[in-house]
């Protein structure tokens, strides 16, 4: 959790906060998630529902925490509704007792709440073992020898589930020494003044605040993030976003927060890649103007011009340039009409407000229509 939350696709502003936390505070979170995560969810599976119930808690607080320190779309969202069939007790499914001896059925009934009351009582334990409820009732000696002990055992548990790959692949892409951003820029002339490209909500700007997305994914953004972990050359998308961008393009512009050039195209575009950290508090106590500070790596991709041959070729070639402008066969004209208006106008708003309505909309008429369908059963009987 050092690097997490600076590190992570898209942060949100209260990972800025978190990321200001003690040492010892975020590897207990580490801790937590893996206990959460890897220790917990066999007990999805148990028939004994006050074990469900002890696993479900946990579960829907750290997809809460996630929601509220990183922007993952959707994710974390559907986990928690999968998660509520944990609490459902179905009769075609219930754990039934029926053909157990008289003498032990009543014990049997019990062994749920028992084991449930053990499992209670061992995480107590456990974690009051090791972290004491007075302020400094252990040392960070261990603390550290706590989190390395429980962290080998749980990693080993991991790759009894096969799961080290994952694990592994999480590694390659977190940034241990910062978060590896690429800034477009844009210019008329070879040698300046370039101006940056903004995006929707990936770092750009030093003095701006992350912001929430969720649910909405801007998957340029993501992309973005992924690219700055290896070359242009292994991203095609890359070179198209350039080549759509000297053009200005309404429908890759429009995935972005502001096109710079709306009076006249430039001329030259390039890509440079930094490392970006999040700012501390001074020695003063006081928050700092801005929530980045970067540290200039390399040049991510030499300047390009709209005329450039070789970049054009090669996007048509691979299919990312369309060599005949696609048109649409549809003999309704005036519902074509309709639906490119419909699509200029959402266009016009903002797309997380967009997504937030759609689901709030939704989220009424399926209430309205679950009170309707009561009243009617209650009428018609």
């Amino acid at each position: 959790m050092d690097v997490h939350f600076e590190c992570q696709c898209v942060p949100t502003w209260i990972s800025y906060y978190v990321h200001m936390a003690p040492k010892w505070f975020k590897h207990l979170s580490t801790a937590l998630t893996l206990y959460i995560e890897i220790i917990l969810p066999p007990l999805f599976l148990l028939p004994f529902k006050y074990a469900r119930y002890f696993s479900f808690g946990p579960q829907i607080l750290l997809m809460g925490l996630i929601m509220a320190t990183g922007n993952y779309n959707f994710f974390n969202l559907l986990i928690s509704v999968e998660c509520v069939a944990i609490l459902v007790d179905s009769d075609e499914f219930k754990f039934s007792t029926k053909g157990i001896y008289p003498r032990f059925q009543r014990s049997f009934t019990h062994l749920g709440t028992i084991m449930s009351a053990v499992l209670i009582a061992s995480t107590l334990y456990f974690f009051v073992y090791y972290f004491n409820i007075d302020i400094d009732g252990f040392t960070m000696q261990q603390f550290d020898e706590f989190v390395e002990e429980s962290t080998v055992w749980l990693l080993r548990i991991g790759v009894t589930g096969f799961i080290a790959e994952v694990i592994a692949a999480i590694l390659r892409m977190t940034g241990l020494y910062g978060r590896p951003e690429i800034i477009l820029e844009g210019s008329y002339e070879l040698n300046g003044p370039w101006t940056m490209f903004d995006f929707y909500s990936k770092p750009g700007k030093l003095n701006e605040r992350p912001r929430f997305v969720l649910p909405h994914q801007p998957r340029l953004d993501w992309q973005m993030w992924f690219a700055a972990l290896g070359t242009y050359h292994n991203n095609a998308f890359f070179l198209s976003l350039t080549y759509h961008l000297l053009r200005n393009n309404s429908e890759v512009t429009y995935l972005m927060k502001k096109y710079p050039f709306e009076e006249k195209l430039p001329k030259f575009i390039r890509a440079d890649l930094y490392l970006y950290h999040y700012t501390t508090i001074n020695l003063k106590n006081k928050w700092p103007k801005d929530y980045w500070r970067r540290d200039f790596q390399q040049e991510y991709m030499p300047s390009v011009t709209r005329e450039d041959a070789k970049l054009s070729d090669y996007l048509y070639q691979n299919g990312f340039v369309l060599k005949k402008q696609f048109t649409l066969m549809n003999q309704d004209l005036n519902l074509e009409n309709k639906l490119r208006t419909l699509h200029d106008l959402v266009r016009t708003l903002n797309p997380t407000t967009f997504v937030d309505s759609v689901i709030l909309a939704h989220a009424v008429l399926f209430v309205a229509y679950t009170k309707f369908r009561k009243v009617t059963v209650i009428t018609m009987q």
